[in-house]
């Protein structure tokens, strides 16, 4: 049976103090800053506006990849760190994801969640015709 949550632990030494955030439309081209797929113009994507050493950031992410930390990051998370502290932790369950989230993902979400199990089961085949 799959574990309710697969939370991956971010050790969060000087947290943020969070100002806004929200779900709003592109008014131009962005880009992600978990994943750096391009934001169009019209589309959706996740804002989190926050105070941090005495600076006022804006960071901006796809949908997809707000699935994939909604699902996994349930403790905290470092922003512009998401994908790969997801790949460290697919590396750890050595290519295994329990979690019932998943079904929860978006599709997109869920595409770069199997892409990333993907190479490590590639990358752990190249390492077994190596040897």
């Amino acid at each position: 049976m799959a574990d309710p949550c697969a939370c991956i632990y971010v050790d969060m030494d000087d947290p943020v103090r969070m100002l806004r955030e929200g779900e709003v439309t592109a008014r131009k081209n962005h880009r992600c800053m978990e994943c750096g797929v391009r934001i169009k113009k019209g589309t959706r994507y996740w804002f989190d506006n926050y105070f941090h050493e005495e600076t006022i950031t804006y960071h901006k992410m796809c949908l997809d990849c707000k699935s994939l930390r909604d699902v996994f990051f349930c403790d905290g998370y470092i922003f512009t760190e998401q994908i790969e502290r997801l790949r460290e932790h697919i590396e750890c369950m050595e290519g295994r994801v329990f979690c019932d989230g998943v079904a929860d993902l978006t599709p997109g979400a869920k595409d770069k969640l199997f892409a990333m199990v993907e190479a490590y089961w590639a990358e752990d085949e190249e390492e077994d015709d190596d040897a």
